[in-house]
């Protein structure tokens, strides 16, 4: 993030690129892949799952949808670019070192993806952090690391396992904030999954400057968001 820690707990950055428009032509893929392979000499085909629920006569129902991916993987498999008909997913995996790092990445991989696709109905964005925050004791108060956290002074005393989240409007767009516990690294005594996803469901321009715009503020967004949701206890376990 902007504001820079020696020890980020971010484990995966993610911004996302959907169209409403998507490319048929194939060889579209080895085009991308001479742009793209200096960074990301790597490449790899994959699938994703997409749950969506649609109006029938009888009713509504849910049905999964596949959609191909071409991964495009840096040497060392800490930065990839996923690739779809009408997608650009680019992903930063730990260690996460800055947003001066993270943002050209994006700004240069849309760039091109939009110069060989031509591509112009861009309908959504979304920017996501997705934090795990291990800790080394066995028991903890909550509230000592967290101001985001499941409240109730009765039913919180002896917390085994819990998910909280809370979904914020931002004029048109969304930030989605969960805490949940998970699995900690070794030598670590638990462990919390802290997920930061700021979108916007509708996203129509052609402008480059402007979609680059919008992810600098939901950067802005997302950053603000992780500190009011952590003590200073916790702030200082990432110095």
């Amino acid at each position: 993030m902007g504001i820079k820690l020696k020890n980020p707990p971010i484990i995966e950055a993610v911004c996302e690129f959907k169209f409403d428009d998507k490319f048929e032509d194939l060889i579209i893929y080895g085009s991308l892949h001479e742009k793209f392979k200096n960074d990301y000499p790597k490449t790899k085909k994959t699938a994703n799952l997409d749950l969506v629920l649609e109006k029938t006569d009888d009713g509504f129902q849910h049905r999964t949808i596949e959609h191909n991916l071409q991964r495009f993987i840096s040497e060392d498999g800490k930065s990839l670019l996923q690739v779809g008909p009408n997608v650009l997913t680019v992903n930063r995996l730990k260690p996460y070192e800055n947003w001066g790092s993270f943002y050209p990445k994006i700004e240069s991989a849309l760039s091109i993806f939009l110069d060989i696709t031509k591509l112009q109905k861009l309908k959504r964005i979304g920017l996501r952090f997705i934090n795990k925050i291990n800790l080394k004791e066995t028991e903890i108060k909550l509230e000592d690391y967290y101001n985001f956290r499941p409240m109730g002074e009765t039913l919180c005393d002896e917390i085994h396992s819990f998910i909280v989240g809370i979904q914020i409007l931002k004029e048109k767009d969304i930030l989605r904030v969960t805490l949940t516990n998970t699995p900690p690294d070794q030598d670590f005594k638990m462990a919390h999954s802290l997920d930061l996803d700021y979108f916007t469901p509708q996203f129509t321009t052609d402008n480059i400057n402007n979609t680059m715009a919008w992810v600098q503020n939901a950067h802005s967004e997302v950053e603000e968001a992780f500190f009011q949701c952590i003590t200073e206890k916790l702030r200082e376990e990432f110095q």
